[in-house]
């Protein structure tokens, strides 16, 4: 098999990993250059990068899915102007429908984390024909400890197809 050529952003890049680092040590980190358009044997992705004290997280994602290249963006600016809200349990349902409209997706839900780790699903939208998940408690070990520290870093999470 070949040596596997990695191309970010239309560059080609020999030395991957040594990008990484230097892209995630600088002040602002990996969230402002996110997402980047990668080629692995010549299909596209999405690459979404975030770390934690220890690691680096690469999220690949098909540049033919649902979700177009700016979709995050579009997500974090829309929260960001909901901030007018008067109440939090508004401000939540709100986001969800917005992320819904801009998503297209059948349902989005805001899951808040207690202190020992349990999750309750606090707002949702969702299409006529789901049932609803709004209220219910899932325990800690739904969600591991890494991943809701990387919820911490990267506030959303979009899931365009359940099964993929």
């Amino acid at each position: 098999m070949n040596d596997l050529e990695i191309i970010i952003d239309n560059v080609s890049h020999q030395d991957f990993l040594t990008q990484l680092m230097i892209m995630g040590s600088s002040k602002r980190g990996f969230a402002t250059n996110n997402p980047h358009e990668v080629i692995i044997f010549t299909k596209p992705y999405n690459l979404i990068i975030s770390s934690d004290k220890n690691y680096i997280l690469l999220e690949f994602e098909p540049l033919d899915s649902y979700l177009s290249v700016k979709m995050p963006h579009i997500t974090e600016r829309v929260l960001s102007g909901m901030l007018s809200f008067n109440t939090l349990t508004t401000l939540l349902k709100n986001a969800a429908s917005e992320v819904r409209e801009i998503t297209g997706f059948d349902r989005v839900m805001v899951y808040r984390f207690a202190k020992d780790g349990h999750g309750e699903v606090v707002a949702e939208s969702k299409n006529r024909n789901l049932t609803s998940w709004l209220g219910l408690h899932y325990p800690a070990s739904d969600i591991p400890l890494q991943a809701r520290e990387l919820y911490k870093r990267n506030l959303t999470r979009l899931i365009a197809d359940v099964y993929a």
